[in-house]
């Protein structure tokens, strides 16, 4: 059976292709509990995003939380010396610092357990890049939206700070810098340290390491220097090398993408969607994660939240379902039943009513009869209500106001123009509007009469004047058209 996926909402579609593109590469669906222990992320809370946890007592005086992340419960269920390949559809609950309150989020991700080489490295930001992409198309109205994956490295980073010899606090400062982008604040940062010239020219070269990868890899090389730094180039020039033409051109280098967290310690990547003002994808290895955790493994995996594609507008829709199915009166259900289960087997999707259900859009129009099975319908009652609804908006929106506008001021208009103000009561939006009418009556009237009020003034200065004797320049033409305006309108 074809299944028919267009009437979906663009995140349930990319739920479905992100399934069926994680299990090609051998990943299981994971279920973890919406509670965890409290002191589970009590324990591990530096390792979190999120500052506050939502927690409750349970019925037999259990501490529990509403888990603010995913990963640490698949984390505590792992196996050692097992690779464990999962994925997992769930919410988690994190305070909304926009709000200021908890907010339910609906991410999708997976996780590699295990010993993470060179391929799984490879592999992992390979299906990074494959989950923008299927997100991009499914959102996409026509053609599919641009996307970027932005790759860097904890391990290079540290390496570079641990090199300058830096105190705790004073690490922390430079890092805040360098994740905010603030060239600026950087220097101030390194000129209160006393920093040498050499140390604050290779900060500044690693805070400017973002763009294209083959030109960052080449610019790193020049202030790479250790053991931990050259690994990490390493890492990142094998992942680049391993990936296809098509994937490289989405793929950006970043050493200023850090984590605020102790949670990532390895490669970091971070993927943007066109229109969205925040990252779509994050994620990253997290050896030391797994080793404080008790487990003698390493790990890697990244989430996507699925939440932020309801920003984007939804593509525009032509119809709701495909075919409206009018069963004749008396028909038989058995046979009803089997005509709609045939037209769903071909992927269509079957709305069932007598009559035509009101603003209902459909592709075709079936009648169902006993006996001689279905029948295409010429004329579409879809197109009849589709044209009879917009007529109703225009008549709603344009006629209704200019005829209600002339039925209140009819006494300013030749005795021609006020029968116009019959369409008012032909309307069927017309008890609807009575009441904003009457409102509208008296807003107009006092206007209009302050109106009056402001030219008899002006009418009298412009007298004073003309009986005085005054000339000035165009008199004439001034004093004929404020004449004419003071004529309208004649009465109020």
């Amino acid at each position: 059976m074809d299944l028919n996926f267009t009437m979906r909402r663009p995140e349930d579609k990319v739920m479905l292709a992100l399934r069926s593109l994680y299990e090609l590469f051998g990943y299981r669906k994971y279920k973890v509990s919406n509670f965890e222990e409290y002191s589970l992320y009590l324990q591990y809370k530096s390792f979190l995003s999120a500052e506050k946890i939502l927690s409750f007592t349970d019925l037999d005086g259990r501490l529990l939380a509403l888990r603010p992340d995913v990963t640490l419960s698949i984390i505590k269920n792992a196996h050692e010396n097992e690779t464990a390949k999962a994925y997992y559809i769930e919410k988690v609950y994190r305070e909304s610092k926009e709000s200021n309150t908890f907010k339910e989020i609906n991410q999708m991700g997976l996780e590699f357990m295990g010993r993470v080489d060179a391929y799984a490295l490879a592999e992992t930001v390979l299906l990074a890049q494959k989950s923008l992409q299927s997100c991009a198309e499914c959102v996409a109205a026509e053609k599919p939206r641009d996307y970027i994956l932005e790759l860097g490295h904890m391990g290079f980073v540290m390496g570079l700070l641990e090199k300058l010899e830096l105190l705790p606090n004073e690490r922390e400062e430079v890092i805040d810098c360098l994740a905010a982008k603030s060239p600026h604040r950087l220097q101030a940062v390194m000129q209160d340290m006393g920093l040498s010239g050499a140390d604050k020219q290779r900060l500044l070269c690693l805070a400017d390491l973002a763009g294209p990868a083959p030109e960052v890899l080449q610019r790193a090389e020049t202030i790479c220097s250790g053991k931990k730094m050259q690994i990490a180039l390493q890492e990142l020039q094998e992942v680049y090398q391993a990936l296809d033409n098509e994937a490289q051109q989405h793929i950006r280098l970043d050493f200023s993408l850090l984590n605020a967290t102790e949670f990532y310690d390895g490669i970091l990547f971070s993927g943007y969607l066109d229109g969205l003002p925040r990252p779509l994808l994050s994620g990253g290895r997290y050896d030391s994660m797994m080793y404080k955790l008790g487990h003698d493994l390493g790990a890697i995996g990244f989430a996507v939240y699925l939440d932020e594609l309801e920003r984007l507008p939804l593509p525009p829709r032509e119809f709701d379902v495909d075919v409206w199915l009018e069963p004749q009166a008396g028909a038989d259900i058995g046979g009803l039943l089997a005509a709609v289960r045939g037209l769903t087997a071909e992927g269509q999707s079957v709305r069932v009513a007598a009559e035509w259900p009101a603003e209902l859009r459909a592709r075709r129009h079936l009648l169902y009869c006993e006996g001689e099975g279905l029948k295409e319908c010429q004329i579409l009652p879809c197109l009849k209500v589709v044209w009879a609804t917009r007529c109703m908006n225009f008549w709603t929106a344009w006629v209704t106001p200019a005829a209600t506008f002339i039925w209140i001021t009819d006494s300013w208009f030749l005795p021609m123009n006020r029968p116009v103000c019959v369409i008012f009561w032909l309307n069927p939006a017309m008890w609807r509007f009575m009441l904003s009418m009457e409102r509208l009556t008296w807003v107009l009237s006092a206007r209009i009469f302050c109106w009056k009020i402001g030219l008899m003034f002006m009418n009298c200065w412009i007298c004073f004047w003309e009986n005085a004797g005054f000339a000035w320049p165009g008199r004439r033409i001034i004093v004929r058209i404020w004449s004419a305006v003071c004529a309208w309108p004649p009465s109020l």
